[in-house]
């Protein structure tokens, strides 16, 4: 079991200093750009000292990669790849909802205009592959050809189903009646950054394709409770204070969940025509937003939606209990799934 902070912490360090060395080696403005994003420049391209964001992706393959070998240094250049791959969605997921901030700045997009934001956007995309290329530069242990071939499929193969995930959603924008299934099956496929990522954490130790599956498996579970969770935020008092402007915006965008579903699913008439009301205006409102909240109370949307994630977890803690791994490996995936909130 993964027990000792200090591999996480320097793990955690590799990455920073990988992914600071990758971008801020290369001098057209673009570059900097991308480094604004990433939390190092501020606008002018300057260093700059602030709090940098937590780097989810890139870190849950760090994670992973101990999970399944404790005493390997992970492998640095997949963990850029797909921590790349996250930032990449996140300045396209900025100009898609009009998102003004990220991570307490001012947005890419708002500063240098959605067509330099998508712009940039697709260059931190191609650097993902790029990393997997040239991992002699990261990691001590290479990986074989097959395996960067393996690798890149599952990369583009992750893409491919966000961006199926993100047409469905864009789909229900315009939508009062969108069901329970359809949000989860929207879901599935963006969880798929997570099912890459565990995927990737075992392709320098694990030839079974099947045991690799096993993984992208764990990590999509892991990517639809977390985004399910996250859309719980804004119904639930105690997690009113962990909403960003990222979140708000969604919210105000028209972004549908399980929770607004079940309640037009389960609602009196006069609930799916409210919610109905509510939803075709342009731009939700605060008032509007209270208004939801009053509703899925009375449909007990919130409790159907943590009652569903806690079933997820309960089965994904099956699955890794029935799976190939060793007992100390199934302790470590076990202690991450349990401590997803």
């Amino acid at each position: 079991m993964v027990n000792n902070s200090n591999y996480l912490e320097t793990d955690k360090n590799l990455l920073e200093e990988a992914l600071r060395k990758f971008i801020l080696s290369r001098d057209l403005p673009m570059y900097k750009i991308m480094s604004y994003h990433m939390g190092w420049l501020d606008r002018n391209g300057d260093l700059e000292h602030s709090i940098l964001p937590n780097r989810n992706i890139g870190n849950l393959l760090l994670k992973f990669s101990r999970c399944i070998d404790e005493d390997k240094i992970p492998p640095i250049s997949l963990a850029v790849s797909t921590e790349l791959l996250s930032n990449f969605l996140q300045i396209h997921e900025d100009v898609k909802y009009a998102n003004t901030n990220r991570n307490n700045r001012e947005s890419v997009w708002w500063i240098w205009g959605p067509a330099q934001a998508i712009n940039t956007g697709d260059g931190v995309h191609a650097m993902a592959r790029v990393a997997i290329f040239e991992q002699e530069n990261f990691d001590k242990n290479n990986l074989s050809k097959n395996q960067i071939l393996y690798a890149l499929k599952i990369l583009d193969e992750c893409i491919l189903s966000v961006c199926e995930g993100d047409y469905l959603e864009n789909s229900f924008q315009e939508r009062a009646n969108v069901t329970v299934d359809e949000i989860l099956r929207s879901v599935e496929k963006q969880s798929n950054l997570y099912g890459c990522t565990t995927a990737l954490a075992g392709i320098g130790n694990i030839t079974d394709k099947k045991n690799i599956n096993t993984l992208k498996y764990t990590g999509i579970e892991i990517g639809k409770c977390l985004i399910l969770n996250n859309d719980l935020k804004y119904f639930i008092d105690s997690k009113n204070n962990l909403i960003n402007d990222t979140d708000l915006g969604k919210l105000q965008s028209k972004k549908k969940s399980i929770i607004t579903s079940h309640a037009i699913e389960n609602g009196t008439p006069s609930i799916r025509r409210k919610m109905g009301e509510i939803f075709m205006k342009r731009v939700l409102e605060d008032a509007d937003l209270n208004e939801i909240k009053n509703i899925v109370e009375k449909t007990k949307s919130v409790e159907f939606a943590e009652l569903y994630i806690s079933d997820l977890k309960n089965e994904l803690l099956k699955t890794i209990k029935n799976s190939f791994f060793e007992n100390n490996q199934k302790k470590s995936i076990s202690s991450l799934i349990e401590n997803i909130n």
